[in-house]
Parts: structure tokens; sequence; C-alpha cells
């Protein structure tokens, strides 16, 4: 893990950012796991991965199973595996999709798990190479958060 999160000790946003963070190990076990779905993308998809949203919950549920992952890092594991993408296209979503994720993610009862999805989702974009700078995606957690907000004061 110290190999893989080398970034906190830079002193640019995403350094910044990482220190922020107060749960590491809550996010690192997220952001390694999101992904385990492009692992069973047939051969035949390839280079897309179509759906591996989906198709990795299984692969999360069965490693924290046999980790004896505690429940709240697998609950986040599973949320970052499953609306990952959806979190990346914020900006695009209507106001019924945004809702239906708040509701999927549990985000009105539980909102310090949800903003933790958004760290974690950043931290997924911001780690794609040449995507460091000027990332779409923090806009997308932008406003992601912002109509939470307003929600909840509704």
């Amino acid at each position: 893990i110290e190999s893989a999160t080398g970034f906190q000790q830079r002193d640019d946003t995403l350094g910044r950012a990482y220190r922020k963070i107060k749960k590491k190990w809550l996010l690192h076990l997220a952001l390694l796991m999101h992904d385990l779905g492009k692992a069973l993308t047939p051969i035949g998809e390839w280079p897309r991965h179509i759906a591996h949203e989906t198709r990795g919950l299984a692969a999360v549920e069965a490693v924290c199973a046999r980790w004896r992952v505690p429940q709240e890092h697998r609950e986040l594991a599973v949320l970052a595996c499953r609306f990952h993408t959806t979190v990346h296209r914020g900006l695009e979503l209507r106001a019924t999709t945004l809702l239906e994720l708040y509701a999927s993610c549990d985000a009105f009862r539980r909102p310090a798990r949800f903003k933790e999805l958004l760290e974690a989702c950043e931290c997924d974009a911001r780690g794609r190479l040449g995507r460091g700078r000027g990332l779409r995606s923090f806009d997308d957690r932008l406003r992601l958060r912002r109509g939470f907000r307003l929600r909840l004061r509704l």
C-alpha cells in the first residue's frame, strides 16, 4: 500500500487532498477493489469493460468475506465498485438519477459514508495518467455534494 500511495509526500493538489482524508485505510480498500469487475470482463469485450461495476460486486463481496473485512470497509468498497462510474458522470446526471444515487448509497441517513465514496471516486479519477490536473471529475464530485446538501435542506 505504501508504494501505491507515494503521492502522499507530494506537494501538489493530490498530495494535499490525500493528507486531508481521515480514514485512509477505508479509502485504500475501496480504491483497491473498485475495478475488480474489469478482471471479469470476457476477453472478447476487451479493451472495453462494459458493466464492470456490476460484474465486480460479487468479487468484492467474496474478497471481503474471505478476509473478514469489517462491515464499514466492505460497504464502502461495494459502493465504490457499484457507483464510481456514475459519480464520474456527475455533471451529466439528471435530477432523478441523482436522487436514485443518493437513495442507493443511503446518503440521507449516512452522509459521511457518501462523502467517503466521493473522495474515493475523486482519487480514482486523479490517479489516472494525465488526468491529475484540470480534472472534470472534481467538478462532478462538487455537483453531487452540492445537490446532496440542497436535498437535505428540503
